[in-house]
């Protein structure tokens, strides 16, 4: 078994055409997993981990840090401005819309778990997500836009941010005391 954490479309049964995949590879967690859903029948325990995880994931937004606990780097004055004239803001006139990573809301809007047979996937439907969580870089290795991750800790591991990771071992943990009740 598998915890995902993917860039998903939000259509049943349906992935994206160009899917951002990033594995979760912790023995610990999978092994609780796969104990857990044994268990249980349904996907009720997936269901709530997927909604740990959101409500994890909207707190990221408000908060604006990564799952690390780390503040997101502020918009590039480039960015600030090219935004600023997009949004008719003139000599200070005017309003910009949106913050850090919700101008527009479509993103976080987009925010979805999708429960499968024996995983749960968590992620956005809007492409761009995945620029976010990964950054991007230059053709000569240089940062175009920083990292401000939302769903992994460490994108290229899969790692899930320490907090994520407890809540969601926490959850199983009461679940499986449950079960010998």
């Amino acid at each position: 078994m598998r915890a995902w954490a993917r860039c998903w479309n939000g259509r049943e049964g349906q992935a994206m055409k160009d899917r951002f995949t990033i594995v979760v590879d912790d023995a610990e967690l999978n092994y609780k997993l796969s104990r857990a859903a044994a268990k249980l029948s349904g996907d009720t325990l997936l269901s709530q981990v997927g909604a740990v995880l959101e409500r994890r994931i909207n707190i990221r937004f408000d908060r604006k840090v990564d799952p690390n606990g780390t503040s997101w780097k502020a918009l590039s004055q480039n960015t600030v401005a090219l935004y600023l004239k997009q949004d008719g803001v003139i000599d200070g006139k005017g309003k910009r819309r949106g913050t850090l990573l919700e101008r527009t809301g479509l993103m976080r809007a987009s925010l979805a778990t999708n429960v499968l047979p024996n995983a749960v996937e968590v992620g956005f439907s809007m492409p761009y997500a995945q620029y976010h969580e990964t950054g991007t870089k230059t053709k000569k290795g240089a940062v175009r836009m920083p990292r401000r991750a939302l769903l992994t800790a460490d994108w290229e591991s899969g790692r899930l941010g320490n907090a994520d990771r407890d809540a969601i071992l926490q959850l199983l943990q009461k679940h499986l005391d449950g079960l010998f009740d």
